[in-house]
Formats: structure tokens, C-alpha cells, sequence
């Protein structure tokens, strides 16, 4: 299924190239809108069997960047890291993987100074979790845990992104 929906992507290209090189405006837009679509559905089909999206399965691959990133102090790198794995998670309809996502996201937020952003992204991670089935919410103890302490942390009078970067490598080494 993955390889046609491929072959039909890489064959609207070609006619989009096509018209294009013809002068045929509105048939390549209609060819490159087509295989946008193509391959939206081909992600979300692919989620649907697989349990996780092409497009998830790439972006988990950035987890660990941003955390190794974070251990290494170059929090704008892992800044760009999480921001890419939320778009990417998003993009393929992960949710569950959207939420460790957002709450990476929070935390290199809270990294490079913009605390504001980090307590929407902690508040819409919350949100996801509120979101998870029954099941998937039980096992999500530790991320709940790592919720209260950002929680914690942010709500400080004037919080410390450096403080808030340590307490998460320290309880991600612990968990």
C-alpha cells in the first residue's frame, strides 16, 4: 500500500513538471495539491495499521537528540529539535507521541528563555494527556510526574530555565 501510494505521489510530480514545462499552470498546482493529499492519506493510512505514522516514526528518532542536545548546553538545537518533532507528530496524527513531544517542547522553551511558550506548550501537553484512552493514560505515570515538576517550576515567581533544563535530565537519568 505504502509503494502506491508512492508511485501515485511521484506520478503527480512528474505530470505537475510536465505542465508546468507546457505552461499549464492551474494542471500543476492541481497535480502538486494532488500529491500533497496522496500523501497525507498515506501517512494517516499507514498510522492506522502501523500504529505510528511515517512521518512519526522519523520524528521519534529526534527524541533523543533533544535530550542529548540539552546535556550538551545548546539549547537552540534542541529547541529546533522538539519544535520539528511537534510539527512532525502532528502532522502524522500521533498523539500520544505529540504529548512527550510538547513536553520536550516545554522544556527547551524554558531552556532558551521563553517561559510563556513553555507553559503553553506544558498546558497543551496536559491537554493531550487528558485526551489519551483509559489504558494509555494509566501507563503515562512518569509523564505526569515530569508534568508537575515543570508545573512546579514554571510557576515561580521568576523561573529558572536552567533549574527547569537540570530537574528534567535529572529525572529523565532517575526514570
Amino acid at each position: 500500500m505504502k509503494s502506491l501510494l508512492g508511485l501515485i505521489q511521484i506520478g503527480l510530480g512528474i505530470a505537475g513538471l510536465v505542465a508546468l514545462v507546457n505552461g499549464q499552470w492551474l494542471t500543476m498546482v492541481g497535480c502538486w495539491v494532488g500529491g500533497l493529499v496522496v500523501g497525507v492519506l498515506g501517512n494517516r493510512a499507514v498510522r492506522a495499521t502501523e500504529g505510528l505514522s511515517e512521518t512519526g516514526r522519523g520524528a521519534l528518532q529526534t527524541v533523543p537528540q533533544v535530550i542529548e542536545a540539552l546535556r550538551r548546553e545548546e539549547r537552540q538545537r534542541a529547541l529546533a529539535l522538539s519544535n520539528s518533532a511537534v510539527r512532525d507528530f502532528r502532522m502524522g496524527g500521533d498523539k500520544p507521541l505529540l504529548m512527550l513531544a510538547l513536553t520536550l517542547q516545554a522544556v527547551t522553551f524554558a531552556g532558551t528563555g521563553a517561559m510563556e511558550k513553555a507553559r503553553a506548550a506544558l498546558s497543551e501537553s496536559r491537554e493531550r494527556l487528558g485526551e489519551l484512552p483509559y489504558a494509555a493514560a494509566r501507563e503515562a505515570g512518569d509523564i505526569e510526574k515530569l508534568h508537575a515538576i515543570l508545573a512546579e517550576e514554571l510557576s515561580k515567581d521568576s523561573p529558572n530555565g536552567d533549574r527547569i533544563v537540570f530537574r528534567f535530565l535529572e529525572y529523565n537519568v532517575e526514570g
